[in-house]
């Protein structure tokens, strides 16, 4: 049984009524609630005009001005939000900071038909159902990130924080003609700050404190940030940003009572913009990152699933927020980019050329069965697992973005991609592990190197076929090449290297249709299609390669943009083919294809202007389908329990729900501010809500549905330049599983952070 949203015109009513369950249902379902919310937008903005302006947030100000216009590059060319055929979302760095989103893992909570969960140290985020399980060098995720316009390859430095954003985007569906390396499920571009020839800066001090909030423990968290930016000459600007964070734990080790859990984050990142000409624009930008995490990796067996049950003397942590172990777990990530590009601007448009390199090394420690027993371990039954995968890319990008020539306008480029990461892995090798009773071995050494190559050439053409309506037609042509090589040990036995060459070829077009009603509002319809490159079988090369996935994808929508509220929604539907899934036996992985799966849904993303500095901003995403219609030889971990850890067979799961993907996502985001005789008073609240979904075939990992609630109060006192905030993340203390990985010795989660509260301060020029 399902429920149905009924929407009345005139005062507002909302009702919830069972239905019975069905595709057409379905359908109807998603399109009476399209209409209810026209309804309820029309009437909110009624004869309301436009305002065609550039969104620029001035922080602390009230917002009696009418709704801004949102300006991105979701089409490789500045445009209207509105006017871009697909469904975009879009967040100012002001707007991340008022709801507490201060790293990728938190972005859902703010973008619908988003989740970010991480499998063990590699992040995977997934939208509308589409992500990976799978993980290693060469492992791409479906969901593409771009930082500041560079592709970031490596799902391990995937999880980072957001001190200086400027902006983030999330495309969803698949991105196959212009940001269509791998992108079946969808996009996420992140902007940072850039330089300014008028000088502005800013320095945030903040404090956090974990109060103890049910099962986890207190603790305190730092950091410090800043931003520096102005004219170095007539025709060069620079800029510098900086942030350093540390905090000392909320998670408590049950074997010896003590804390742990500590984090630490640093980020410097330079740039430098050259305009010798108004016609010549070159932007030159580095960066440095590093993060300490013993958080992420330590995990917990849910629901007490780990071999070490089978041995006495086993203790293992059955509550949020609770670790035990044998050898500590932790992750250490430090990346370095650097970019440069160029604009050039010519009679008939613009060409651009990027050029990105990007470099991550990480090291990942894992007591994989979550536990501490010494026998466990003696026995084999326990797992230690010590892996790097650091990673090299390099990409060159041309583009070149036509002016409108008549009825016409065109985007084309090409694109080249090559990487090289590599993927050490060491289990129960006592020179990683030093000083740990009963750790016996090492009993597997794997060495794996991946090679990949890229190419890809795309155009995209927008036509005006009457003075309402515009088409566009685009088409990707792309080559991957992958190349494996490794070496093996197991089990006291030397493995000849094994060397794996692999490629594929896509074609992945774009066809769209818009109608434009007037510059306010507009309906759209858009068939993509997305490709993901196959995998090389790094952890052991004796299987075959997992082939690449595809998915064809249908989308309609409506946007509204009026003086007083604005509003996007759309509903789809997608054919998804060759899903590549991943299991994780402990000591290497298996990859395969699932056959098919059938996803459609809906996404709402609105704002209101209720009045003079009050705003409403909500993200929906409902989701009643997303399942494997045909995948008969998943590998399942499942009962009954062993010494050794779960039982490993295949399974027919055809017509069971994907992995992390729930029915039903909202936020809502209410904001408040007023100028008084003292000052600037501002105050804003997050509400996310999300139903269950789960993470293995077994549905041994299920995250039950839950709620987390963000709040901020501010205030900037009359003349002066400071900004005084208290905040506070999660305060309802949900337990949401951020993390999981299942293996055959254990089922481990690890939780979200529990309820914080802090105070910041912050100077801005």
């Amino acid at each position: 049984m399902h429920c149905i949203l009924d929407f009345q015109a005139g005062p507002l009513s909302l009702s919830l009524a069972p239905r019975e369950e069905g595709p057409m249902y379905r359908i109807a379902a998603i399109a009476h609630l399209m209409l209810g919310l026209s309804v309820i937008v029309a009437n909110i903005a009624f004869g309301q005009s436009i305002n065609t302006v550039q969104v620029t947030e001035t922080p602390g100000t009230d917002v009696n001005d009418a709704i801004q216009d949102v300006i991105v590059t979701a089409q490789r060319r500045s445009e209207r939000v509105q006017d871009v055929p697909l469904t975009v979302s879009v967040q100012s760095g002001e707007m991340l900071a008022r709801a507490g989103i201060s790293s990728t893992i938190d972005l859902p909570k703010v973008f619908s038909g988003l989740t970010y969960s991480t499998y063990g140290a590699w992040a995977q985020p997934n939208i509308r159902g589409i992500s990976t399980t799978v993980n290693g060098p060469g492992a791409d995720n479906p969901v593409a990130i771009y930082l500041d316009g560079a592709y970031l390859g490596n799902q391990v430095g995937g999880f980072f924080d957001l001190p200086d954003v400027d902006q983030v985007t999330v495309l969803k569906g698949p991105q196959g003609t212009l940001f269509g390396r791998n992108a079946t499920g969808g996009a996420i571009q992140i902007l940072t700050l850039n330089p300014s020839f008028t000088p502005r800066g800013s320095v945030t001090l903040t404090g956090g404190y974990y109060d103890g909030a049910k099962t986890s423990r207190e603790a305190e968290e730092y950091s410090v940030k800043g931003y520096l930016a102005g004219p170095l000459t007539e025709e060069l600007a620079g800029s510098l940003s900086f942030f350093t964070s540390h905090l000392n734990g909320y998670l408590s080790n049950d074997v010896d009572g003590s804390r742990y859990g500590a984090v630490s984050s640093d980020l410097v990142r330079g740039k430098l913009l050259w305009e010798p000409s108004s016609a010549i624009s070159i932007l030159a930008s580095a960066y440095y990152s590093r993060r300490r995490d013993q958080v992420t990796q330590t995990i917990r067996p849910d629901s007490g699933i780990t071999a070490a049950a089978e041995y006495p003397g086993a203790i293992y942590a059955t509550e949020p927020w609770h670790v035990a172990f044998d050898t500590p777990s932790k992750l250490s990530v430090e990346s370095v980019g650097a970019s440069v590009k160029a604009d050039i601007a010519l009679p008939h448009g613009k060409l651009s050329s990027q050029t990105n390199y990007y470099r991550t090394d990480n090291e990942i420690r894992v007591d994989v069965d979550g536990a501490q027993s010494a026998s466990c371990l003696a026995a084999f039954g326990c797992i230690a697992f010590w892996v790097k995968v650091p990673d090299k890319s390099v990409e060159q990008e041309f583009l070149y973005v036509s002016d409108k020539m008549g009825r016409l306008s065109f985007v084309a480029g090409i694109n080249a991609y090559a990487s090289e990461g590599s993927e050490p892995q060491r289990v129960n090798d006592p020179s990683k592990f030093p000083n740990v009773p009963g750790l016996a071995g090492p009993i597997f050494l794997a060495d794996a190197l991946v090679k990949t190559q890229a190419y890809a050439a795309f155009a995209e053409l927008n036509f005006d076929l009457t003075a309402h309506l515009i088409g566009i037609l685009g088409e990707r042509l792309s080559h991957e090449r992958k190349v494996g090589y490794g070496a093996y040990t197991c089990c006291d036995t030397d493995l000849l290297p094994q060397f794996v060459d692999v490629s594929w070829n896509s074609s992945t077009p774009r066809a769209s249709l818009r109608y434009e009603f007037n510059r306010s509002a507009n309906v759209y319809f858009t068939y993509s299609k997305g490709f993901k490159s196959g995998t090389v079988p790094y952890s052991t090369f004796t299987e075959s390669s997992a082939g690449p996935e595809s998915v064809d994808a249908y989308e309609i929508g409506y946007k509204f943009s009026g003086k007083r509220a604005t509003a996007s929604i759309a509903a789809y539907y997608y054919d998804y083919r060759d899903l590549q899934v991943v299991s994780f036996s402990g000591v290497s992985s298996i990859t395969n294809n699932a056959a098919t799966a059938k996803i459609y849904g809906a996404d709402v993303d609105a704002e209101v202007e209720l009045g003079p500095g009050v705003s409403l901003r909500a993200a929906v995403s409902y989701l009643p389908n997303a399942e494997f219609t045909k995948y008969q030889n998943a590998v399942v971990y499942a009962a009954p329990l062993t010494p050794f850890g779960l039982t490993q067979y295949t399974q027919d799961i055809s017509g069971s729900r994907l992995f992390r993907t729930p029915e039903f996502t909202a936020s809502i985001t209410g904001e408040f501010s007023r100028s008084l005789s003292f000052g600037i008073f501002s105050a804003s609240s997050t509400l996310y809500h999300s139903s269950g979904y789960r993470f293995d075939a077994a549905s041994l990992m299920v995250q039950r549905a839950y709620t987390t609630l963000s709040a901020d109060v501010s205030l900037k006192p009359a003349g002066s330049r400071m900004t005084y905030s208290v905040w506070g993340k999660n305060l309802s203390s949900a337990a949401y599983i951020s993390t999981q990985l299942q293996a055959a010795t254990a089922t481990g989660i690890q939780n979200g952070p529990p309820r914080e509260i802090g105070i910041s301060a912050n100077y801005s020029f």
